[in-house]
C-alpha cells in the first residue's frame, strides 16, 4: 500500500493533492472485464465533490468542536472502475460513496485520522491519514475483492454396475439358485474365483476346475458347467480365467432343470449340466 501525491501546476496554480491507496488483488477467477473508467483530474474531482455536497448524497456530518476540514475521495474496484454504495469512516462521520464513487466528510482540524472503508465483497481497508498544511489530501482508494469461501460439498454417485447386474438382483430376490456377492467375494481375499465358489454347495473344485455335483443314491455324478460372462456363453471356459476381485456377483445353478430360461444352452451344446453366471465390474467402479 503506498501513498502518491502528484506534483503541483506551474503558473503559482495550484493543484489538488491526491493520496493513493492500494491493496494486493486477491487471486479471482477471470472474468469478462469491463472498460475501466478514467481518473478523473483535480479539477474535475472537486467539481464533482462540490456537486455531491449540495446533492447532500450519502454524507453524514455530526458536531464536533471546530469541525471544519474537508475530507473527499473516490473509491474504485481493482479494475478501475467507481464502487457506489461504499462505507467510509473517519473521525466518527460516516458517509457512502455516491454513483460517482466519491465520498465526502466533514473532520476536526486533526493532524491526523484513520480513515475505513467498507464493501460487502471486498476486503475492508484501514489507513491512517496525515494532514498537510492543515489540509488532507483527496484520497484515490482501489479496493482489492475478498475471496470467497465455499462451504464443503459431498458429491456422490450411484455405483457403475452392469447392466445386467439389475437382473442379478431381481433373480436373487427370488431366491432361484445361488448368489455369491461382491462382499462376499472380497471376504474370501483371493484372486481365484474357484476358491470364492470351492465352499458351495454341490461344487466340486479339482486342480482350480469347477465341476457340479450331482448324487443319485451314494453314486455321484460329475458333470462341467455352462459359463456365462455378462450375459454372453463363454464355450469351454473355466472360472478362473476370470480374476476373483474383477467380479460383482455370481449366479450358480447346479442343476439343468433351475437354470433361467435367458441361461439356457441350446440342446446341441452338450450333456445337460448346471449353469454358472458370472458378472464382471464395470470400469472405473470403486475399488471395493
Amino acid at each position: 500500500m503506498g501513498v502518491k501525491l502528484p506534483v503541483g501546476g506551474g503558473s503559482g496554480e495550484s493543484c489538488a493533492r491526491t493520496a493513493i491507496f492500494r491493496l494486493t488483488r486477491a487471486p479471482l477467477p477471470r472474468s469478462p472485464v469491463p472498460r475501466p473508467c478514467p481518473v478523473p483530474s483535480p479539477a474535475r474531482l472537486a467539481r464533482a465533490l462540490a456537486l455531491a455536497s449540495s446533492l447532500g448524497v450519502a454524507s453524514t456530518v455530526a458536531a464536533q468542536g471546530g469541525a471544519a476540514r474537508e475530507l473527499a475521495g473516490v473509491v474504485r474496484d481493482p479494475a478501475g472502475m467507481v464502487l457506489e454504495g461504499v462505507t467510509v469512516e473517519a473521525g466518527g462521520q460516516v458517509a457512502r460513496t455516491n454513483g460517482r464513487g466519491t465520498f465526502l466528510l466533514q473532520t476536526a482540524e486533526v493532524d491526523s485520522i484513520t480513515l475505513v472503508i467498507r464493501q460487502v465483497g471486498f476486503t475492508p481497508l484501514t489507513v491512517r491519514l496525515g494532514a498537510r498544511d492543515r489540509q488532507w489530501d483527496t484520497v484515490l482508494v482501489h479496493l482489492a475483492r475478498a475471496p470467497q469461501g465455499l462451504d464443503a460439498v459431498a458429491v456422490s454417485a450411484p455405483r457403475a454396475l452392469r447392466p445386467g447386474i439389475k437382473g442379478f438382483e431381481e433373480r436373487r430376490t427370488r431366491g432361484a439358485g445361488t448368489f455369491v456377492t461382491r462382499e462376499e467375494i472380497l471376504a474370501r481375499n483371493t484372486t481365484r474365483t474357484s476358491e470364492v465358489l470351492r465352499l458351495k454347495r454341490g461344487i466340486n473344485v479339482v486342480q482350480g476346475k469347477v465341476r457340479f455335483v450331482s448324487y443319485t443314491g451314494s453314486r455321484g455324478t460329475v458333470c462341467q458347467p455352462n459359463l456365462w460372462v455378462d450375459g454372453a456363453r463363454v464355450r469351454g471356459g473355466e472360472v478362473d480365467e476370470i480374476t476373483a476381485t474383477d467380479i460383482e456377483g455370481i449366479e450358480l445353478y447346479p442343476s439343468f432343470s433351475s437354470v433361467p430360461s435367458e441361461f439356457t444352452p441350446l440342446p446341441s451344446a452338450g450333456p445337460p449340466c448346471g449353469t454358472i453366471v458370472i458378472w464382471t465390474r464395470s470400469p472405473g467402479s470403486p475399488g471395493r
